[in-house]
C-alpha cells in the first residue's frame, strides 16, 4: 500500500510523491524514539533547574555555571517544559501519523 504525498511549489504547479508504508512506519519509528529520548533530557533539565533554584534559597552548593544565560533557574525549567512538550507531541505524531488528505483535498484547483 502506497501513500501519496503531494508537495505544492506554486499554484497550480503540484508533485506527486509515492511514499512507501514502510518509509511512514520507519519515520514514525524514529519520532517516537527521538520522544523517548527526550524525556530524560527534559528530567536533567529540570533537575539542574532545581539545583540552580537551590543555589538562590541557599540550600545547595554552587551551581557549575556562574553566570550567563544558563545560570538562571528559569532557562532550565523553561527548557525542561519545553523539552517535555516536544517529547509527547513527537510520541503523539510517531504512533498516530496525520491522515493523508483525499484527492479533493491534495489538488482542490484540478
Amino acid at each position: 500500500m502506497e501513500s501519496r504525498m503531494t508537495v505544492r511549489l506554486q499554484p497550480g504547479l503540484d508533485w506527486t510523491v509515492e511514499v512507501p508504508q514502510e518509509v511512514i512506519a520507519v519515520f514514525n519509528s524514529l519520532l517516537v524514539a527521538l520522544g523517548v529520548f527526550l524525556t530524560p533530557t527534559a528530567l536533567l533539565a529540570g533537575v539542574l533547574g532545581a539545583w540552580r533554584l537551590g543555589v538562590d534559597l541557599g540550600w545547595t552548593t554552587d551551581f557549575f555555571i556562574a553566570n550567563g544565560l544558563w545560570s538562571h533557574w528559569q532557562v532550565w525549567f523553561a527548557l525542561a517544559i519545553v523539552l517535555q512538550l516536544a517529547a509527547s507531541h513527537l510520541q503523539r505524531i510517531g504512533k498516530n501519523p496525520p491522515s493523508q488528505p483525499s484527492e479533493e483535498q491534495a489538488n482542490p484547483i484540478g
